[in-house]
């Protein structure tokens, strides 16, 4: 899906906005967005979807806003207080592990 069909893309700098995500989806995918998360529901038994709620953006272009939905294995590391993170499929592992020592 392309993001125009979820989300009106403008590039203009007048059109900046605050941006709320919350997203249903299948309880084994991650859901991983450029906003932290605030909250997440777990599954209702018997039911294999989960809740992943966004904490707002600050105001900005909207174009700039990021999400995906999937299966990826996520490394991570903390330089100068900073937490890096990337996302690679699981046969990325030594890849994951390298980018992060750069």
């Amino acid at each position: 899906m392309d993001a125009r069909r979820w989300l009106p893309c403008f590039d203009e700098p007048r059109y900046k906005a605050n941006l709320s995500l919350v997203v249903n989806h299948p309880s084994g995918l991650k859901v991983v967005a450029n906003s932290g998360v605030d909250m997440r529901w777990d599954p209702i038994r018997g039911r294999n979807r989960s809740t992943t709620v966004f904490l707002t953006t600050p105001r900005l272009p909207s174009y700039l806003y990021s999400f995906s939905l999937n299966n990826y294995e996520q490394f991570s590391a903390v330089k100068d207080g900073v937490k890096y993170s990337t996302y690679l499929g699981r046969r990325g592992k030594m890849l994951g592990e390298a980018s992060l020592q750069m």
